[in-house]
Parts: structure tokens; C-alpha cells; sequence
């Protein structure tokens, strides 16, 4: 990987390395497939991370969705406030 992020220097990861190889139409499809892949891990993590919480705090079994959507919001905007205090200027 470290060779071809210094062959084709640009963002888009995965999606870079498969247009440069077989074109657009495949770069497009792995470039998708890499971003499903990602929303499916989140997810599958947020949920697990619910079920491990049921062993903690008995209430959270009553929603196991909703303490999962709630996990993943909170990680999200966690994530979002860093990128605010990372990307703010500097004086």
C-alpha cells in the first residue's frame, strides 16, 4: 500500500489504486464497496458494543437499537468536535 499511495499521491485510497489499474467504471465500484464496507463495520461495532453493554447496565437491553444508534452518534460527534479543535486557527 505504502507503494502505491507514493505512485498516485491523491485521496480517495482504494479508489486511486483501482482506476489507475482497470478504469472508471471499476475504480467506481470498488470506491463504493470500500465505503459500504466502512458503514457496515460501524455499524457492526456500534451494536456489539450495545450487546457488551447489556452485561454492564441491565436497562440498555430493553433498546438495543436505539443504544446503538446513540454509541455511534457519540462517537461521531466526538469525532466531529476533534476535527474542530484540530482544524481551528491557530493565533
Amino acid at each position: 500500500m505504502a507503494e502505491l499511495a507514493a505512485m498516485a499521491p491523491q485521496a480517495g485510497g482504494f479508489y486511486v489504486y483501482a482506476r489507475r489499474a482497470f478504469g472508471n467504471g471499476f475504480g467506481f465500484v470498488i470506491g463504493w464497496s470500500d465505503w459500504i464496507n466502512n458503514v457496515a463495520a460501524l455499524a457492526l461495532q456500534s451494536i456489539t458494543a450495545a450487546a457488551f453493554l447489556d452485561a454492564l447496565w441491565a436497562p440498555a437491553t430493553a433498546h438495543p437499537q436505539a443504544v446503538a444508534i446513540s454509541i455511534l452518534a457519540a462517537f461521531a460527534r466526538s469525532h466531529w468536535v476533534g476535527l474542530r479543535i484540530c482544524n481551528a486557527p491557530r493565533a
